[in-house]
């Protein structure tokens, strides 16, 4: 008995474990400065692979929201930040913008 609960308990921390991978979208003419913006969305029941297909989406990750937010004027990186959970069922977007 104890042995099928942990193995229950192991099943059930594995779903809901995410995987987290970064980007580097582009670079800019703007050198690396001290701001950093960033903006962020989230999708929900989003098939694999098919992002606009999310049943629920929440939020702006552009990347004018993520520089505004910081009042970039010189872009000097951009990078996307994912996040997938539960399978990818609830994926997290970030957008991080650099420069000055």
């Amino acid at each position: 008995m104890k042995k099928m609960l942990a193995a229950v308990v192991m099943a059930l921390a594995l779903t809901l474990t995410g995987c987290t991978t970064f980007t580097p979208i582009s670079a800019g003419s703007g050198e690396i400065g001290e701001k950093k913006g960033t903006a962020t969305a989230v999708q929900v029941l989003a098939p694999y692979g098919i992002d606009y297909l999310a049943l629920l989406n929440f939020g702006n990750n552009s990347m004018l929201k993520a520089a505004n937010r910081a009042e970039i004027t010189k872009v000097a990186t951009v990078d996307a930040k994912e996040t997938r959970i539960l399978w990818g069922l609830v994926i997290v977007k970030t957008t991080i913008v650099t420069g000055e």
